[in-house]
């Protein structure tokens, strides 16, 4: 019964790549494991587009045009709702889809510079959540959903999981480099399964989902990935509580001369009266936002940490004295 179920699915699934397939290229007709369309690329009078559904890949025989996903054929050539549709269906990962180009990160006239580490592969369980409403996603999605993730965050984030392998019952959020390649991802448990959080061990001294920053615009640094999805726009995840005045992070901050806003949880205080020390100490124009009754930025509604950040307090050296004498 259950081959059968799995079997009706797939039978779906394919139905619906090549009903995306024919409005973007036409119709097409079938050889072996490959459909043949006509190239958008060049345009050639017979069909030589090779797409293979099977192996996710493509190649026209005229142009050379090709990819090992299927996805760019479809971002390049199709409307945003067969993209959207495309997505839903196959859980494939868009990755190109910031709207800054690498000439908005140029810093100082000169273009960022960024550590040379390695790039790392998501786990091969990882399942995306982005569309995904499976029965699959039940659990994962509703941890999401009682900590107050939208599913705009969801997308946003490109937020998937899994359900076997090393990584297995945990939120996997993907983090990539200025260049949309992932260098770090964080995983957490939604079964309170310890330990709750379990990271790559791969060099961390990198802006954590760098390729969302606009170095152009007022900087929020908080603690953790959910502190981070609460704050929105531009705001950087430290993973932890400290900022390395040699890391590639504070040397931007330094470079850019942007406002930085400042969120850490309740129980760093001492921490975070350092970071602004160091910030402050390099000319920084420093706003700390009071989290009040919340234990950290993570707990509270987008809506609720936009009042907060509107109503920081930019902090001078003096302030700063205070701040250390309260705190």
């Amino acid at each position: 019964m259950i081959c059968l179920l799995e079997c009706d699915i797939l039978i779906t699934v394919l139905s619906e790549k090549q009903n995306i397939l024919k409005e973007i290229l036409g119709s097409c007709f079938k050889t072996g494991n490959e459909y043949l369309y006509f190239c958008p690329k060049c345009n050639h009078h017979k069909r030589k587009l090779s797409v293979n559904l099977e192996k996710n890949a493509f190649k026209c025989w005229i142009c050379g045009y090709r990819s090992k996903s299927i996805l760019s054929l479809i971002k390049s050539f199709g409307s945003q709702q067969l993209l959207d549709k495309w997505i839903a269906i196959t859980g494939e990962i868009d990755f190109s889809f910031e709207k800054q180009s690498i000439k908005s990160r140029l810093l100082d006239g000169q273009k960022q510079e960024i550590k040379k580490g390695e790039y790392i592969q998501l786990p091969k369980e990882f399942i995306s959540l982005v569309g995904n409403f499976s029965l699959a996603a039940g659990q994962a999605r509703k941890y999401l959903y009682d900590r107050g993730v939208l599913e705009e965050d969801i997308n946003y984030w490109k937020i998937g999981f899994a359900v076997e392998g090393e990584y297995c019952n945990r939120i996997i959020i993907p983090l990539c480099s200025n260049n949309g390649k992932v260098n770090f991802f964080v995983s957490r448990t939604y079964l309170n399964e310890i330990p709750k959080y379990k990271n790559p061990s791969v060099d961390k001294d990198i802006v954590f989902n760098e390729i969302m920053i606009d170095w152009n615009k007022p900087i929020v640094l908080v603690e953790g990935i959910f502190d981070a999805i609460k704050a929105g726009e531009n705001s950087i995840p430290l993973l932890g509580s400290s900022l390395n005045e040699n890391g590639i992070l504070f040397s931007n901050l330094v470079k850019c001369k942007l406002p930085v806003y400042i969120c850490l949880d309740q129980d760093a205080k001492k921490k975070e009266y350092g970071i602004i020390k160091k910030l402050l100490y390099f000319g920084l124009e420093v706003y700390k936002i009071d989290i009040g009754e919340f234990k950290d930025p993570g707990e509270m509604t987008k809506k609720q940490f936009i009042k907060r950040k509107e109503k920081a307090i930019k902090i001078t050296e003096e302030k700063l004295m205070i701040y250390r004498m309260e705190n």
